[in-house]
């Protein structure tokens, strides 16, 4: 999987309109059946950043206690913000340029989330 993943973010460039399911935080993992909050992502990339090649500042890193990723994919947000994603949580990416199916798992996340 993560080797697809890397692959994937190889593949994307610069101004590609983009589409993804972001895992935000990890709501119980006392369970057995982890439950995750996750949120539907549409932006146009501004920039991937391999932060094995160009790694955060050491204050971010002190920071925050999220796990890190090799790539951060930094997008403008269709309200004009700009926002940064750690690949290792983005599933199911889209590029919204070529037009495709939903996939399952998007299908089954959205049902879930809205009760469709």
């Amino acid at each position: 999987m993560k080797r697809a993943r890397k692959k994937i973010m190889k593949m994307l460039n610069k101004g590609d309109m983009i589409s993804f399911m972001y895992v935000k935080e990890v709501k119980d993992r006392s369970t057995f059946f982890t439950n995750y909050e996750y949120e539907e992502v549409f932006g146009t990339v501004m920039d991937i950043r391999d932060l094995k090649t160009n790694p955060l500042n050491p204050k971010t890193l002190k920071r925050s206690g999220v796990p890190r990723s090799q790539y951060m994919v930094t997008l403008q947000m269709s309200n004009g913000k700009i926002k940064n994603f750690y690949h290792s949580r983005m599933f199911d990416l889209v590029n919204n340029s070529i037009p495709q199916k939903k996939s399952l798992l998007r299908r089954l996340l959205t049902k879930m989330k809205f009760g469709v």
